[in-house]
């Protein structure tokens, strides 16, 4: 006796094929709804778990973990976390500084703009670069003319964020 779809040459996949792609599909919606559904901001740290863990990777030996942590605790109405990620503005890694300065643009840290002004000396790239672009978002008088410096440097790839950064 054959089974559903199934013929003596083998499976009729005109019939299969349908039923089967549909029921993926509503599997596929319905694993969509489930993870995204409900979440106002995604990327927000919920549990105070998840936040105790970011904390911990602050401390990592890696600097891109450091640096992540960084971009991850980055939450408005958060003291602990502005706190953390103003620490980070000396940490020994570039990519990490440059992590913090965009972290403290996007929280609109106005209070952090003068060490963030101060690294545009730096001599790491990462630093200098994500200073700039932290500096782009304050729109502060005061960096106008560390930023038309930058025009003149030896180092081409300060120059264009420095344009941009300029408007």
């Amino acid at each position: 006796m054959p089974i559903w779809g199934e013929t003596d040459r083998g499976l009729n996949w005109r019939r299969v094929l349908p039923p089967a792609l549909a029921v993926v599909a509503v599997a596929c919606v319905g694993y969509l709804v489930y993870s995204c559904a409900g979440r106002s901001n995604p990327n927000v740290v919920t549990t105070s778990e998840q936040e105790d863990f970011l904390f911990s990777q602050l401390d990592s030996p890696d600097p891109l973990t450091r640096a992540s942590a960084v971009r991850a605790i980055a939450q408005p109405n958060k003291p602990r976390a502005l706190a953390a990620v103003r620490k980070r503005l000396e940490d020994e890694d570039g990519r990490v500084v440059a992590a913090a300065c965009e972290a403290l643009a996007g929280l609109d840290d106005r209070e952090s703009v003068d060490t963030i002004l101060s690294l545009m000396g730096s001599q790491s790239l990462a630093t200098v670069v994500g200073a700039i672009e932290a500096l782009a978002v304050f729109r502060e008088q005061r960096a106008v003319t560390p930023l038309l410096g930058l025009l003149r440097s030896p180092r081409a790839a300060l120059r264009l964020p420095a344009i941009v950064a300029l408007g």
